[in-house]
């Protein structure tokens, strides 16, 4: 899937995500990331089994307005227990497959909006 190009301020550009790749900024990346309006970090939960609640107390760290969970091809929501962590912490996270984590990004970072895109490529 391919986005259309939007002028934006923001350096971080995702132009396309298709299963198992994401082009940001004309480049390939093939593993999960964190993707901030101005930066991208490699991250090391590459499925969802690997999420947990420490995955999740890492991503408050950053202290994003809104954090968007990519889970990959296909929307998983988590364990029931994680969401009551989530609550419990106060987290501002939004759960949906990585093509619409993209796109959702996009949008929010193009607000500046404090937004934190953690893909599952």
């Amino acid at each position: 899937m391919e986005f259309v190009q939007v002028k934006s301020q923001v350096s971080i550009q995702i132009q396309s995500y298709v299963s198992g790749c994401v082009t940001i900024n004309n480049i390939a990346y093939r593993q999960s990331m964190l993707v901030f309006p101005d930066k991208i970090e490699p991250w090391s939960v590459q499925g969802m089994a690997d999420f947990n609640e420490a995955s999740c107390a890492a991503l408050k760290v950053y202290g994003a307005e809104v954090i968007l969970v990519g889970t990959g091809a296909t929307l998983i929501f988590p364990p029931t227990s994680l969401f009551q962590y989530i609550r419990t912490e106060g987290f501002a996270i939004e759960w949906m497959d990585t093509a619409a984590a993209c796109r959702t990004f996009q949008v929010l970072a193009s607000e500046h909006r404090n937004v934190l895109a953690a893909l599952i490529v």
